[in-house]
């Protein structure tokens, strides 16, 4: 009886021992499997926790939020605000400024092939940030921007007012047979007109059809 007791113990003692070992090699393995995923872009260490100054002394700069994304915080001598959102770093990288009036500081990153968006910052102490996929041209003083519309309908791109958040959708009856941008030779406003160029089947095919349209701006 006491030979059976003495080798139960035994047994008992090898058991916890080996689930220690175990663990501890887990632990030991995970440190080493472990990837400093910053280190895979130099290019966004570089500029972690950096004030990047824009031309009408507004500031913005990425801060790392988690092990592989960003936030962005900017703001100037009068408000600091900080992105609700937060992007990976192969998106954060990519920021760059795109434009700034009194009211905002609008930074864009691509997204992939044929894709990118405006981020719209708002240099005011309630608003928050927002973002708008594909922008084509703007205009600054009057805070209205054009976009892109994605392929399937009738629109191919509208106008929206910041301030107002109202769109007016831009259609057309010639049709694309790719990304609308791709058809799009020319985007401009002006005090009170959109003007395009739009070519098809597409702009990068030899002789393409092309028309002039001029629309009214009416937001």
């Amino acid at each position: 009886m006491k030979r059976i007791l003495l080798i139960l113990i035994t047994l008992g003692t090898v058991s916890c021992n080996v689930k220690q070992a175990t663990h501890d090699d887990h632990e030991v393995t995970s440190k080493k499997d472990s990837v400093d995923l910053m280190s895979l872009y130099p290019e966004l260490a570089e500029r972690i926790n950096k004030n990047e100054t824009t031309p009408l002394n507004n500031y913005f700069k990425l801060t790392t939020e988690t092990d592989s994304t960003c936030r962005i915080e900017w703001g100037n001598k009068n408000i600091k605000k900080k992105t609700k959102v937060d992007y990976n770093f192969n998106i954060a990288r990519r920021f760059h400024l795109d434009w700034e009036s009194d009211k905002y500081l609008v930074l864009k990153s691509g997204t992939g092939t044929g894709a990118w968006f405006s981020l719209f910052l708002p240099l005011d102490s309630s608003a928050q940030e927002s973002t708008i996929e594909n922008t084509l041209t703007k205009d600054e003083k009057r805070n209205l921007v054009v976009a892109e519309q994605f392929p399937g309908t009738d629109t191919i791109m509208y106008i929206f007012n910041l301030e107002t958040k109202r769109t007016q959708f831009i259609m057309d009856d010639k049709k694309c047979e790719t990304f609308y941008h791709l058809c799009l030779d020319t985007v401009m406003l002006t005090k009170t007109q959109l003007y395009y160029k739009w070519s098809t089947p597409h702009k990068y095919m030899d002789n393409p059809k092309t028309v002039e349209r001029r629309l009214e701006i009416k937001i």
